[in-house]
């Protein structure tokens, strides 16, 4: 055969279903241009915090396109089975039958071929207008992302051919995939199969009571976890646990209690002879073993997005929160070697901030130590065992790191006149932790006096990471090197070091790249460390705005995916009931009866996936939450508000594709 008879044969398949093909098309363009988009934005990048948040994008972006794609794809293959049937040599008892189109003389290797260029079209027209869409507003994307990171705009237009190169070779082997995959269905069936293949229903599946019962341990298992931890690094170590067994678990409870609660409605005769709960219930039972995993499908994705979405808002939004850990412009640290001193940074600093125009404000000047310790189960403190982990995972939920100060330098910060005896501490609770509840106090086997609980010193205090964070202030420089060298003598290179700090602020109209310059100018004394607050914002806002801008794009794109399953569910539903419909319609059913029995059976399964959704995040939050204290976010309410708004923010989309949705599938069935 000419090969010109394959290709207006495909071209003429995309026609015939183009309310098939169409929103596969469409959702293939759409994630082609994201992935492109992702890819430009991350070789721009660079190496940077940028770049490795995009590229980490792009490469969702990838696996998902894989998934997804292959996943709508069986929706085209099922529909296209019939026709593909009536092209092939039907054989009974030896003798060819002709179909329809045998005349022809194809068998199912010109099938293979026509399928062929069925993909190449399809491939072309979604990657060409894919890469255009990608083009066309790549450049306003990138103006978002830059003002998002309130970075410098920079205008004009560009193509990445990199990036597009990634995206054709990307997308030519998904869509090869997904050929492949065609191919073998067709070759292993029979063609009388392919002609019933759209109309091939399952038996009336059973109830499986011991899935249903895994499920339901599954799930539990999952939200206990997500419930009874209490600890952020906990939460950190189980939250990829508690999220598989929630999926495995939703699965099984979609694929088995569904079907036995259809069953259960069935036995209620009162509710069951009604017209519309008659059709509906009778019709899910049937293809609900089909159904049940396309709806845990959009119930995993509907969570998927509004984590996503309301974790990346929250971190945005919460910025401000953890700026508030720097009290100071500049942060200048020199270690300290042993109680006589060390090098002090102060002196040196001032000399070179005088040198090149600047006056320091606001400055502190004090020495510290930080250290983590675990309680060692006598009502005392001691090292956190690091080279024992089994003692340390044990451990995790009493570890508490203290930020030690001698009372000189406390008084000072504080601009306080508090006085300790020998044997006394006063402690300071950090942000987020409660005050110490014991008069007394043991800390490496050195007993103290809690003489007060006072007032946190303004001083920088990143290093908490989601457990409790004590001030510890002692009376003097004894106690103080008494209690270092206990921790350099247990850790050795592993200790952390004391620290003499010379912290201070400049003038407020210096630009970031002034105090850059200022913080180079700083580190050329030697033997120092220098945090410059500027910068350091500066790569927290990338860092999380990058992560902002990939959350709703991905969530974007997830919701896409959303709409479009949920779509193909209800068209090849349709297809699936319009006999039955119109043989309904031929013994006396009005159109008003069909309208109401659609709109049962749409609600019944349609709305059930988000309320699941929507429990899965209630769940979910404490743990989400505790994760959200490791990356400094420790506004709950923050977090709460704006989970409940991306709630009922994606409940309004899921309704607006409902109505789209099940007025497709009417006009079908009708």
């Amino acid at each position: 055969m000419h090969s010109g008879l394959y290709r207006r044969l495909a071209a003429s398949t995309l026609k015939k279903n183009a309310r098939t093909y169409l929103p596969y098309l469409l959702s293939a363009c759409g994630t082609v241009a994201v992935f492109y988009i992702l890819a430009y934005l991350a070789l721009d990048s660079g190496s940077g915090t940028t770049g490795m948040v995009m590229q980490l994008g792009a490469i969702v972006v990838g696996i998902f396109a894989l998934i997804f794609l292959f996943y709508t794809n069986s929706f085209l293959i099922k529909r296209r089975k019939k026709e593909l049937g009536i092209y092939l040599y039907i054989y009974t008892g030896g003798e060819p039958l002709l179909g329809l189109y045998g005349i022809l003389g194809m068998e199912k290797r010109h099938i293979f071929r026509m399928m062929a260029y069925e993909t190449l079209y399809c491939f072309l027209i979604s990657v060409v207008s894919g890469l255009a869409v990608g083009l066309l507003f790549s450049k306003g994307v990138q103006l978002l992302f830059l003002h998002i990171l309130q970075m410098p705009v920079q205008w004009g237009f560009a193509f990445s051919p990199s990036a597009a190169l990634v995206t054709v070779l990307l997308f030519a082997g998904i869509f090869f995939l997904t050929l492949l995959s065609n191919l073998r269905q067709v070759h292993i069936s029979q063609p009388i199969e392919l002609l019933r293949g759209s109309q091939v229903g399952e038996r009336e599946p059973r109830a499986n009571w011991p899935l249903a019962i895994l499920g339901v341990v599954l799930l539990a298992a999952g939200y206990a976890l997500a419930q009874f931890v209490n600890n952020p690094i906990w939460a950190f170590i189980l939250f990829f646990l508690a999220v598989i067994l929630v999926i495995l678990g939703t699965y099984a409870l979609f694929t088995s209690t569904s079907i036995a609660a259809l069953k259960l409605l069935r036995r209620n005769k009162t509710y069951y002879y009604q017209t519309k709960h008659f059709i509906s219930v009778s019709g899910m039972i049937y293809r609900m073993k089909q159904n049940a995993a396309g709806l845990a499908s959009i119930c995993i994705l509907s969570t998927m997005v509004l984590v996503m979405v309301s974790t990346t808002t929250s971190l945005y939004a919460g910025m401000n929160e953890m700026f508030s850990w720097y009290t100071r412009d500049f942060r200048v640290r020199a270690y300290a070697d042993s109680e006589s001193g060390g090098y002090t940074p102060s002196a040196p600093s001032r000399l070179i901030l005088s040198q090149q125009g600047y006056e320091p404000l606001d400055e502190q000047v004090y020495s510290s130590l930080s250290f983590a310790t675990v309680r060692d189960g006598e009502g005392g403190f001691a090292f956190v065992p690091q080279d024992d982990a089994n003692a340390m995972e044990a451990s995790v939920d009493d570890i508490m790191q203290f930020t030690m100060l001698t009372l000189a330098d406390y008084n000072l910060l504080s601009n306080n006149a508090y006085e300790l005896a020998q044997g006394e501490v006063l402690l300071a609770a950090a942000r987020g932790t409660d005050d110490f509840d014991q008069p007394e106090l043991r800390v490496f086997g050195l007993e103290f006096d809690v003489a007060a609980n006072v007032t946190a010193p303004d001083i920088y205090a990143a290093d908490y990471m989601g457990t409790e964070l004590y001030y510890l202030i002692v009376p003097d420089a004894h106690t103080f090197w008494q209690i270092a060298n206990l921790e350099i003598q247990f850790y050795g290179n592993n200790a952390t070091y004391v620290e003499n700090v010379y912290a201070f602020n400049v003038d407020a109209g210096a630009s970031v790249d002034e105090q850059a310059a200022l913080r180079t100018d700083l580190l050329a004394q030697g033997s120092v460390s220098v945090t410059c607050t500027a910068l350091d914002k500066q790569g927290i806002q990338e860092f999380y705005g990058s992560f902002f801008f990939l959350g709703i794009f991905l969530g974007l794109l997830f919701l896409m995916a959303t709409a479009m399953i949920i779509y193909y569910k209800q068209i090849s539903e349709g297809y699936d009931d319009r006999a039955r419909f119109e043989l309904m319609q031929k013994v006396g059913m009005t159109a008003e009866e069909i309208r109401s029995a659609v709109r049962s059976q749409v609600l019944t399964v349609f709305f059930f996936p988000l309320v699941m959704a929507g429990v899965h995040i209630v769940f979910a939050f404490k743990m989400i939450a505790m994760l959200m204290s490791l990356l400094q976010l420790t506004n709950t309410t923050l977090f709460a508000l704006t989970t409940v708004v991306c709630f009922f923010a994606f409940a309004a989309v899921y309704a607006l594709i409902y109505a789209i949705t099940a007025r497709s599938y009417y006009r079908i069935v009708s």
